[in-house]
């Protein structure tokens, strides 16, 4: 057993879908969730167009299967999983808090197929709109889910595929969060909901991905500045009230980085729009891990928990 467990857990070759299966088999997670009371972890799966695609669920121990919680989809960046965003960001304490039902799913190719059209699933032809809006269509019938409440964060890769479900028709989701990440110039031409939705960014000033001012990222398209994404969601969302400032109290000063925020408010359906500035910030979760160097991936705030801002802000009614 020690054997598998390594090989798991280390050799690349595997499978996310098999590795789920060991946590199954070692006692990590549940079989299921489905229909089942919390508290419950489990690695889940549904097949679209044949082909399987596999997500992390969590119910919150306040979840008794029958009266409907609000649910936070939680899409993972490029070259990661449900599995490292989960290690990245903790949100199974926030749903446990907060009581949301989490869903964490995998991306093809350790990515997703957003409007840029630069990633690995896109050059597969991967649908993940397809994908998500059919798996936020079966929540309800899977689990004790508000269908009115189903948000959705995403960080890099993540949020560009988070702001294409937002940018829907006929949107699938109420409110999404976005950290280093957002409107491409695709999405922007294309972005016409029919809905207002609620919008919190998260954007660092020095991210060496995707740059704040906006513009090209080299073969990965060419990001929306974050002013003027957060702009852009104000109008969507028809937000009449004037622009408000905050700053967040500088909480670490080993960190080398602040924090302030925009807010705009009267809003259609009494959503809001919000923009998170992190000066200093590189391309990071605040709060989270420096998952990689600073030379790399630039600096992680440590004044606020991103995944707590994110949580109070998806999950409220």
């Amino acid at each position: 057993m020690r054997a598998l467990l390594l090989a798991c857990t280390a050799a690349v070759a595997l499978t996310q879908a098999g590795c789920a299966s060991l946590d199954r088999f070692l006692g990590f997670e549940e079989k299921t969730c489905i229909g089942q009371a919390g508290p419950c972890t489990a690695a889940e799966s549904i097949s679209i167009g044949g082909v399987v695609r596999t997500y992390r669920v969590h119910l919150p121990a306040s979840h008794d299967g029958k009266s409907p919680q609000p649910a936070i989809v939680v899409l993972h960046g490029r070259l990661g999983s449900a599995r490292s965003m989960e290690r990245l960001t903790q949100f199974q304490r926030a749903s446990d808090a907060h009581g949301f039902v989490l869903i964490e799913p995998d991306g093809l190719y350790r990515s997703w197929a957003d409007p840029r059209g630069v990633t690995p699933a896109s050059k597969h032809h991967v649908d993940d709109l397809q994908f998500l809006t059919t798996l936020i269509d079966r929540l309800p019938k899977l689990y004790a889910v508000d269908r009115q409440q189903v948000s959705v964060a995403g960080m890099s890769n993540g949020a560009f595929m988070a702001t294409a479900l937002a940018c829907q028709d006929s949107p699938k989701v109420s409110a999404v969060a976005l950290v280093a990440g957002g409107f491409s110039d695709q999405s922007l031409a294309s972005c016409h909901p029919a809905k207002p939705v609620a919008v919190l960014m998260i954007e660092g000033d020095s991210d060496p991905f995707v740059p704040y001012a906006g513009g090209p990222m080299g073969d990965r398209g060419v990001a929306v500045g974050a002013i003027a994404g957060f702009h852009r969601w104000a109008e969507l969302d028809g937000c009449s009230s004037p622009q408000t400032f905050d700053e967040f109290p500088d909480v670490s000063r080993k960190d080398d980085s602040t924090a302030y925020r925009f807010t705009r408010g009267g809003c259609e359906g009494g959503v809001r729009t919000e923009l998170v500035t992190v000066q200093g910030g590189g391309h990071t979760w605040p709060g989270g891990p420096q998952y990689l160097p600073e030379s790399i991936v630039g600096r992680t705030d440590r004044d606020f928990d991103a995944t707590e801002l994110i949580s109070t802000f998806l999950a409220e009614p």
